[in-house]
């Protein structure tokens, strides 16, 4: 099952890749998933699960591993 998502990882769909684009152009901000769906023009619903469909984990948790992948980042390249 783990390789089957690494696999379709790379076939993102353009939806998917815009979804995640967004969650890094807001990250920090207050945005919410309807926030996300209002800018998309999309329902939540239908984002929610074709985003799960496609990488396997919900955008809750793309933002949240980025956003911790982001203060990783500053941790070791700041003083």
């Amino acid at each position: 099952m783990q390789k089957e998502r690494q696999a379709q990882a790379g076939k993102k769909s353009l939806l998917t890749q815009k979804i995640e684009a967004a969650l890094r152009d807001h990250c920090g901000q207050d945005y919410s998933l309807d926030d996300l769906a209002n800018n998309l023009q999309r329902d939540k619903f239908y984002l929610a699960h074709l985003y799960k469909n496609e990488t396997g984990q919900t955008i809750n948790q793309y933002e949240n591993s980025y956003r911790i992948s982001r203060f990783k980042s500053r941790l070791l390249w700041t003083d």
